[in-house]
């Protein structure tokens, strides 16, 4: 876990690229000014007082692109299903008040990781010799079987 307790937070000046752990700030003031990427799998964030210009967005690093589902093997046999991408993190930011000439906006941009491609089947199984037979008529279908 990343976790800070300061005066100021400048969220476009901070290191905020934390894979796989969680951020946690807590500050008097916090500025938001363009575009913030923050990487981490659960972001919180409380201040007493923020300012965001007016182009403040906050959005992710997308995880990894899941796992892809197995070939087949045997002869017919399908390929699997690619596993669920993941889901972007959970994000909680409270402010008790705005700083003068803050905007009242800010655009979060949240995207989950790509869900994994399914698996290649396997070579078909013949088909085998099921109309080898010249079956033109009913009387040769029924000597021989049925007509698939």
């Amino acid at each position: 876990m990343f976790q800070t307790r300061e005066q100021t937070c400048d969220l476009t000046a901070m290191n905020l690229q934390t894979p796989s752990q969680s951020i946690d700030l807590t500050c008097q003031m916090t500025f938001i000014c363009g575009t913030v990427t923050i990487d981490g799998s659960a972001v919180s964030i409380t201040t007493e007082q923020i300012f965001l210009d007016d182009s403040a967005t906050i959005q992710n690093v997308a995880p990894p692109k899941a796992a892809n589902g197995y070939d087949g093997v045997i002869l017919g046999e399908n390929g699997g299903h690619g596993d669920d991408g993941a889901r972007a993190f959970d994000m909680s930011l409270t402010a008790n008040s705005l700083m003068a000439e803050s905007s009242a906006t800010i655009t979060f941009i949240s995207q989950g990781g790509d869900g994994g491609n399914g698996g290649l089947g396997a070579k078909g199984r013949p088909s085998g010799n099921v109309n080898s037979f010249n079956l033109n008529d009913a009387e040769a279908v029924t000597h021989h079987g049925i007509l698939v």
